[in-house]
């Protein structure tokens, strides 16, 4: 699924989490924007569905949804006169044509699809670029480095404008001029109007280093009488050195109203927290009426569910037992209920599972991305946790499976792990620790070490031939001493001795200082897990 996530900007406490549409057809980069429209606070957002959503801003409930797109949506939506402009640039819904511009009312409630259209123009492909209103005029970059400009009220086209190559950024207004770039390094200054595009200036960016042209993918960005341009190789602030700084009034984002008595909704915050061991968490219930607008916050009466050990003392919860456990906190107002989410995780110096016991789609307390991803089957008369392989599973092969925190470092990992060997293929199977992994890769009879936290900046590997639906133990263990992680893997076959030496080592220059222990997988075929343990440093 698509998570919104809402946090205290003051606290950073969770305030709640929504998931408006279906499962995600491929990676989605629209940024949701904020509008009053109707007198709800609105959060409007491109999700990974090829739908765009509306969400109460203030309470995460789900407005109305418009499903545009077979894949994800990357442009981000504007917002003028109660209307949603947004634009893709893949295979629409309903249609065999690439690409769609388009007007959405915005004053909906539910399944819009086929009832929210003001105007749409289908065949323009605009799948990263946002749309800019202005004087009653849409724009919007193709990806094949046309402006197009559309009466933002009828809907129909007043000109395009051929700006070269492919356009990823995205339009942005400033002393009457249209500011556009290209891929290829281009930064056009255009004057335009309901009756064409005259261009201004053209600045054309070489490549900082080498060959080439310096590939501009954001918009330009206006302040204090200065431009920003950020491109592949540098970030250029445009300006006279005398420009003084501007002060500008804020925008109001519309009138949401007065307040209804009536509670309609109902929240604990926080929504979710993280303890390590026994400890209490302190509860606050926000009321909202049907607009979403905070009627108040008291304190509430607490219900504490299954899974968890604990007391509750008035607003709050005390966690007893230090073990892993996972649950919900329970509230209520009327016949409004809402829960709030509790995971803890053991204090203990070392965590093992069998997982004996366990049935159905279950998985241990507090394991994270665990359900649905992997689940209980027997084995050899034991119970081990299985990721099907692809075709027998919804998603991409690929899943992490979090035991522990993000803040952890300073423990060893070790799992025994099994791949079936399916249509002549094996998958790649191994343990995450401080955000290394170390992975059997079974199609390419070698192990290895990585670390990808936007890509692949540390990768080693060595010889190891896999055979296939056989037991191996793994070992990950990650040092850091000196400003360098040292990460050592060792593998051998369960019931062997265990060697003395690791199988593979990898120096880390740029260290992970810490990482929750995990589970890695992709799942060419069906792989198996059990015996996990994580033992901390003494």
């Amino acid at each position: 699924m698509h998570y919104y996530y809402a946090f205290d900007k003051k606290t950073g406490s969770l305030n709640w989490v929504a998931a408006p549409g279906t499962a995600p057809e491929g990676t989605n980069y629209s940024t949701p924007i904020v509008a009053v429209i109707g007198g709800q606070r609105m959060l409007i957002g491109g999700n990974g569905d090829g739908g765009i959503y509306s969400i109460n801003a203030r309470t995460g409930n789900k407005i109305w949804g418009f499903q545009m797109s077979k894949a994800a949506i990357n442009s981000t939506p504007s917002v003028w006169n109660n209307r949603v402009y947004i634009n893709h640039g893949q295979d629409n819904v309903d249609n065999e044509e690439f690409g769609r511009v388009m007007c959405i009312d915005a004053t909906g409630n539910g399944d819009i699809t086929a009832t929210g259209t003001v105007w749409r123009i289908d065949g323009i492909k605009a799948d990263s670029s946002s749309s800019l209103i202005h004087d009653g005029i849409a724009y919007f970059v193709s990806d094949t480095g046309n402006l197009f400009a559309i009466d933002a009220e009828k809907g129909n086209q007043l000109w395009d404008y051929n700006l070269g190559t492919v356009g990823k950024g995205s339009p942005t207004w400033a002393d009457g001029c249209l500011y556009v770039t290209e891929v290829n390094g281009r930064i056009h200054t255009l004057k335009v109007s309901r009756s064409g595009c005259e261009p201004v200036n053209l600045v054309h960016l070489p490549a900082r280093n080498g060959r080439g042209d310096d590939e501009i993918y954001a918009s330009p960005a206006f302040a204090d009488g200065r431009m920003v341009i950020v491109t592949r190789d540098r970030t250029i602030c445009v300006g006279t050195k005398d420009a003084k700084k501007q002060s500008i009034a804020a925008t109001l984002r519309g009138d949401e109203g007065k307040t209804d008595s009536e509670v309609a909704s109902i929240q604990l915050r926080p929504f979710e927290v993280a303890l390590w061991g026994p400890g209490k968490v302190d509860y606050e219930l926000h009321t909202f009426d049907k607009m979403g607008r905070v009627i108040d916050v008291r304190k509430p009466e607490l219900t504490l569910g299954e899974g968890l050990a604990g007391e509750i003392s008035g607003s709050s919860i005390s966690i007893t037992g230090d073990k892993n456990q996972s649950g919900v906190v329970t509230a209520k107002v009327g016949e409004i209920q809402c829960q709030a989410r509790v995971r803890v995780v053991s204090g203990a110096k070392k965590w093992s599972w069998d997982f004996e016991g366990l049935k159905g789609v279950a998985t241990p307390p507090g394991w994270i991305r665990s359900f649905a991803k992997i689940k209980p089957v027997d084995v050899d008369g034991n119970v081990g946790m299985m990721a099907a392989g692809m075709g027998q599973a919804k998603g991409r092969p690929s899943h992490t499976v979090w035991l522990g925190t993000s803040d952890m470092s300073g423990y060893q990992i070790q799992a025994d792990v099994r791949m079936k060997e399916q249509r002549r293929q094996l998958s790649s199977i191994g343990l995450t620790a401080n955000r290394y992994t170390f992975m059997i890769r079974g199609n390419y009879n070698e192990i290895s070490v990585q670390s990808w936290p936007a890509h692949q900046r540390l990768g080693a590997n060595a010889k190891f031939v896999t055979e296939p639906d056989t037991w191996y133990t793994m070992k990950l263990d990650v040092d850091i001493a000196n400003g360098k992680a040292i990460v050592r893997g060792k593998v051998w076959k369960r019931g062997d001795a265990e060697p003395d030496t690791w199988s593979m080592e990898a120096v880390d220059p740029h260290p992970n200082l810490s990482g929750s222990p995990g589970l890695f997988v992709y799942a060419q075929t069906d792989c198996l897990f059990d015996n996990v343990v994580v033992t901390f440093d003494e």
